[in-house]
């Protein structure tokens, strides 16, 4: 919404969500995976939702990344795939 405006975005919104999505539950495993991350990548700029998405593709063995966002470049074990590129 914020780039695309809210008629542009919520039409990207309504795409998105018309994918079929699997959505992961942010119980305590997940959040407590998410901090030691967030400890680990604080320095090269992952923040807190960042280290939930990492914890979450380290769950499920998800290595690859489809992103503009150039800070998880830095983390080690992510593949970036930047679809504006």
């Amino acid at each position: 919404m914020k780039r695309l405006g809210a008629v542009a975005g919520g039409e990207a919104a309504d795409l998105f969500l018309s994918l079929p999505l699997t959505v992961d539950a942010l119980d305590s495993s997940l959040l407590r995976d998410s901090l030691r991350l967030l400890a680990r990548f604080t320095e090269v700029g992952i923040g807190g939702r960042d280290a939930s998405l990492l914890a979450s593709m380290e769950r499920h063995g998800v290595t690859r990344l489809l992103t503009h966002d150039a800070t998880f470049r830095r983390v080690d074990w992510v593949e970036v795939v930047d679809p504006i590129a």
